[in-house]
């Protein structure tokens, strides 16, 4: 181990602060308000300060994102102290201080800061997730709690913020990307007690973002401290959880999105502090490791859906077991430095949830024949995926003003799905895409008039893809004074990517894909801001981007391959804030915004494709989706603990992904739409944060999402139905939801508080918090008449509406604290509409579950959830 950090310091002579730091600044006056010039402002219990300049400012930069207190002292004046001072990721936290005279000195004049966070270095809409208090239970990973948000729609297991489609959220750990290129999806369940910061970012996005189109989940994953600290969780009941799909697959059919698994069991720890090793081990050698090292382990499993039922007790083949951890190890040898390796693993594997294929375990007739049950496992596919990846973060202050960031991370991204062989392994195993059209031979589908299946194996025979990135990133971030803040970086991603996916149709007859690719992008970006006097922040940037497909495309012309060319985009950023009194600010930020389509429509066939009718083949070809933003708002700091915020934002949407048919005939290639979207909308909450008796939020958006295509394959669907279908711009999206309202509101009784009888306090704490949301129907299409053209999303479904309820307890034994936790999803038991399977005769009779009464068209019913966490 010594030779390893040895070898870190060689390689990284010049490190970097961690890959997402904050900032403290302001200034120092005395009681009349003159600068006081020579002032110390120093950090408790760290190593960090500064002294203030000629004109009373000051900066301490390269924070960690946490909690501390700032001190500010003179001789001959009294010393201020302000406690809970947060810092946030790339954010700046504005302290300021008054220094009275005090002949001694000693006089201590303590503040508790506010915890609200109004004032950022970019302003924007951003949300701050509490990991800490998770208020419903029913809510219990960060992708639940991001659906939870203002402005985000969740449709079909996807998520969609501030009307954009699906994949246009990019969720960064320690600065490395966890969505998958494959499709842009976000597939890791990540411990939830191995992030110490969780923020949602939807509006003007930092210059270091790129690559995506709606939003950032930035996550700072959780370092060791100096004593040892773990937690012990379980949870058993019934599961609704938030579920990302695999995103749109060619020659694939679509899974029954269904968010409800009876019987979960799951269990999580986290342990942290002074890493073992060489902090007690090496010692006992003669080996002493300078600085202090600190670790940090998370680790999670679960299980559910067995019974194959779900939580109204409809089969359900949507059973699931999973796991994830991660381990971060942090070498801090001396002041100001700060080396951290940071490994995340996931493994998750759950069944093939169709309707179709529900009544295969009974005994059905089909065309005269008798079939007897089946078993669905050997006849449906199991979906695995699979996640992993190193990041290592070095950080080092240089001086006490700037800062180069060093960032390096590989992940891998793997998602397969296999059918078991009754003989053992699986279907296909060791075989080429030959076997599947020479060699394949099933049994028979056997298909009744509803649609279900009595016998044979499902069509989707064979699916791999596999995606490595490796990440580098170097970024410089200059505060030469409180009032400006430079920032400079370059970065580079090289992609190693694969896909074989077979579908069988009929003997002689499937759908192959097989292909490999190796892209690289590399991109640089400045920045500057601008504080001026009286509070006003300006802030502009601009990012270059270049993606290189690597790769080459058939030209008719030249009857040879002709290298397709670079893309190269330039996306300019500026922001402006400017407070109007001590507790509100007005801001408004302007940005561009890019996105690669997702590497299947770039690559899907181009290497080796096989197959029938209404072939879709990538393009490598495709240029950047593009997205400009305009977002204007007010925040208000209502107390110490209380924000308002009001929003406009409008977003101009070009170049979406679309097919097209490519010389009139039967195959189809992915393009860049030439249309237009547009998405407008109006955000307001207020929001008090947790730690007080009372804390919660209320909301309520107003939007419009309008555009062509909702889905990328959409007008490749219609083909299959014979329809030739050109759409209109105007057309509302899917996941138009025009008004969304919600609440959570949580009252807690602290220790001796409360209802109390001879000293004694029944309901000490304890806490209650219920959470409800509203959401006005989303549009629905017609079905196509007589393969005519016609009009998309024209008609609307009914409201939604749930209301959650979670009570907890803490426990005091005597070894650390105990709390017990019991939630209650869809008190009501409410029925939502969650998917429309024949709209035609939804539109008729108000029955979505179609002709084969599909119970998947309903939310999920009432479920009990109960949850216990041990934590020293």
């Amino acid at each position: 181990m010594r030779v390893t950090f040895l070898l870190l310091l060689f390689l990284f002579p010049y490190t970097v602060v961690a890959s997402s730091s904050g900032i403290i600044a302001g200034l120092v006056e005395d009681e009349s308000g003159n600068p006081l010039v020579g002032a110390t402002v120093i950090i408790e219990g760290t190593t960090f300060g500064a002294m203030t300049t000629s004109t009373g400012e000051y900066v301490i930069a390269g924070l960690s994102p946490g909690h501390y207190t700032v001190m500010a002292r003179m001789v001959g004046r009294a010393t201020s102290k302000v406690e809970m001072v947060l810092v946030e990721a790339d954010n700046l936290s504005r302290v300021d201080f008054k220094l009275e005279q005090d002949a001694t000195g000693s006089t201590v004049i303590l503040v508790t800061q506010s915890r609200t966070t109004i004032l950022r270095d970019v302003p924007a809409t951003a949300f701050q997730l509490d990991l800490s208090e998770m208020r419903t239970m029913t809510k219990s990973t960060i992708v639940d709690m991001i659906a939870a948000q203002p402005g985000v729609v969740q449709q079909n297991g996807e998520l969609h913020v501030r009307g954009g489609r699906a994949g246009e959220v990019d969720y960064v750990l320690d600065g490395i990307s966890l969505r998958s290129p494959m499709d842009n999806r976000f597939n890791f369940d990540i411990p939830v007690s191995a992030v110490s910061n969780a923020t949602l970012l939807t509006g003007g996005l930092s210059i270091e973002y790129g690559n995506t189109l709606s939003g950032i989940v930035d996550l700072i994953g959780k370092e060791g401290g100096d004593a040892f600290r773990g937690t012990i969780s379980g949870r058993m009941g019934d599961a609704s959880s938030t579920m990302i799909s695999s995103g749109e697959q060619v020659f694939t059919e679509s899974i029954d999105i269904d968010l409800s698994r009876q019987d979960i069991r799951s269990g999580a720890i986290t342990l942290s502090g002074p890493e073992p090793l060489t902090e007690n081990l090496l010692p006992l050698i003669g080996v002493n490791i300078p600085g202090e090292v600190t670790i940090s382990a998370s680790g999670q499993f679960s299980s559910s859906g067995e019974d194959n039922l779900d939580t109204r007790d409809n089969w359900s083949y949507n059973w699931m077991n999973d796991g994830s951890g991660m381990v971060k190890l942090t070498y801090k040898p001396i002041a100001r430095t700060v080396y951290s390796l940071n490994a995340v693993g996931s493994y998750r594997e759950h069944g093939w949830n169709q309707w179709a294929w529900s009544k295969y375990g009974e005994v059905g007739i089909v065309d005269g024949y008798l079939f007897p049950p089946g078993s669905q496992d050997y006849a449906l596919p199991v979906l695995f995926s699979e996640t992993g990846g190193l990041i290592l973060n070095v950080s080092h202050l240089i001086g006490d003003k700037t800062s180069l960031k060093i960032t390096l991370g590989t992940v891998k991204f793997q998602n397969w799905n296999r059918i078991c062989d009754i003989d053992g392994g699986f279907i296909g195993d060791g075989t080429n895409p030959i076997f599947w059209m020479t060699q394949y031979s099933p049994p028979q589908l056997f298909e009744s008039q509803q649609g279900f299946f009595y016998d044979g194996v499902h069509q989707n025979v064979w699916h791999d893809s596999k995606a490595t990135v490796s990440t580098g990133m170097i970024g410089i971030d200059m505060n030469p004074n409180p009032r400006t803040r430079l920032k400079f970086g370059v970065s580079g991603k090289y992609f190693d990517l694969y896909q074989y996916n077979a579908y069988f149709v009929s003997p002689g007859n499937a759908y192959l894909s097989l292909w490999n690719a190796y892209p690289y992008s590399l991109a640089t970006y400045a920045q500057a801001s601008y504080r001026f006097t009286g509070g006003a922040i300006t802030t502009a940037g601009v990012r270059a981007d270049y993606f290189n497909a690597n790769t080459s495309v058939f030209d008719l012309e030249t009857g040879g391959g002709v290298a397709v060319q670079a893309k190269l985009h330039i996306s300019p950023r500026f922001s402006f804030s400017v407070p109007f009194s001590e507790r509100s600010i007005f801001f408004t930020t302007l940005g561009h915004y890019f996105q690669m389509p997702p590497m299947n429509s770039l690559y899907l066939q181009t290497s080796y494709n096989m197959g029938a009718e209404l072939v879709i083949a990538g393009n490598p070809d495709l240029d950047p989706e593009l997205t400009q933003l305009f977002e204007v708002g007010i925040r208000q700091e209502v107390d110490d603990f209380t924000d308002l915020a009001i929003s406009f934002y409008n977003k101009d949407i070009t170049g979406l992904v679309s097919t097209a048919n490519q010389n009139e005939s039967t195959s189809y290639v992915f393009t860049n739409d030439d249309s237009h979207g547009n998405v407008r909308g109006l955000e307001t909450s207020l929001s008090r944060m947790s730690g007080n008796n009372l804390s919660g939020q209320i909301f309520y958006t107003f939007s419009i999402a309008r555009g062509r295509y909702s889905s990328m394959l959409e007008k490749y669907n219609f083909a299959q139905f014979g329809v030739v279908y050109e759409s209109k711009e105007e057309n509302y999206l899917d996941w138009d939801q025009s008004h969304q309202a919600g609440t959570t509101i949580e009252y807690a009784f602290f220790s001796s508080e409360g209802p109390g009888i001879a000293g004694v306090y029944p309901l000490e704490n304890t806490s209650a918090s219920i959470s409800w949301k509203y959401g006005s129907g989303t549009p629905y299409s017609l079905p196509v008449n007589e393969s005519e053209l016609y009009v998309t999303n024209s008609e609307r479904r009914p409201f939604t509406m749930q209301t959650d309820l979670t009570v907890s307890r803490v426990l005091f034994p005597g070894f650390g604290k105990v709390k017990l936790i019991a939630g209650v999803f869809n008190i009501f038991n409410r029925r939502n509409i969650s998917h429309i399977y024949d709209t035609g005769l939804f539109h008729s009779s108000g029955d979505p579950t179609g002709e084969m009464e599909n119970p998947r068209a309903w939310s999920s019913a009432r479920q009990f959830l109960f949850s216990a966490v041990m934590s020293w």
